[in-house]
């Protein structure tokens, strides 16, 4: 029988920011298969059991422009909130399983029908599967989906510089950092885009943006605030269930 403390020390890791890779079938066959990229944030527990069976929270999901694009040519309905972020609110539960020694997941999108399942063990990098039924064939010919997700754990949500440290120079981090890394260079694009247009004042640091292809040289990019920058930059769940403007300014004028 599992402890309650090897429990506690598997849910412990669980809270954080991760990034993810979503690879989705759609219905019509006449459609390719999309990947659908982004990171989400899962808060820390709302709930916990006092057996520690059963855990609910929230988390918030960002979803890189590229790919809600994709997606949506695809014929897809992904409502989010804000441009440039992509973001929505979900909600998660967690279910301890005795015989595989693990929490079995779902998560569930508050705005419409897609839903979640994975099993964690307390590593950083784990897969899922996700569906949704096309519930309304006379509104949506498209809705319904199938798919397989890969969630890398980066940092926790308030990461400290021992945290990003942590994350950076372990080796065995490398995947998560190399599909992070590409994650951010993209969303980056997209700010200065809002910089060049005026939408936003603060200069973005020409450090920041980057081509490199190797581990080491990609961690040192993401060291010098950027990492720090992304992880606080983007909207949790509570400001995307309240629908807040990030601002962005603000936030900038401290990682500059």
């Amino acid at each position: 029988m599992t402890s309650l403390e090897e429990k506690k020390a598997i849910l412990d890791n669980f809270e954080g920011f991760y990034s993810f890779n979503e690879v989705v079938l759609y219905e019509d066959p006449s459609r390719d298969m999309v990947n659908v990229k982004g990171n989400i944030r899962f808060e820390i527990p709302t709930y916990i059991s006092p057996d520690y069976n059963y855990v609910l929270g929230r988390l918030a999901k960002c979803i890189s422009t590229e790919s809600l694009n994709q997606a949506l040519c695809t014929g897809a309905s992904i409502p989010t909130i804000n441009p440039l972020f992509n973001n929505r609110a979900e909600l998660y539960v967690l279910s301890w399983d005795e015989n595989s020694k693990a929490y079995k997941g779902k998560s569930t999108a508050t705005n419409d029908l897609t839903q979640f399942s994975y099993t964690y063990k307390g590593e950083s990098i784990f897969t899922g599967t996700l569906f949704e039924v096309n519930n309304d064939e006379n509104i949506n010919k498209n809705a319904g989906l199938v798919g397989t997700t890969t969630y890398y754990k980066t940092v926790p949500n308030n990461p400290t510089n021992e945290d990003i440290d942590k994350f950076l120079f372990n080796p065995e981090n490398c995947d998560a950092i190399g599909f992070i890394f590409v994650q951010i260079q993209e969303f980056l694009v997209e700010l200065n885009n809002q910089y060049q247009q005026g939408q936003i004042k603060q200069i973005i640091p020409k450090e920041w943006f980057s081509d490199a292809t190797k581990c080491p040289e990609q961690s040192l990019v993401l060291h010098n605030n950027l990492l720090k920058f992304y992880v606080n930059v983007c909207p949790d769940y509570y400001s995307t269930w309240n629908k807040e403007n990030v601002d962005i300014d603000n936030i900038l004028k401290l990682y500059n």
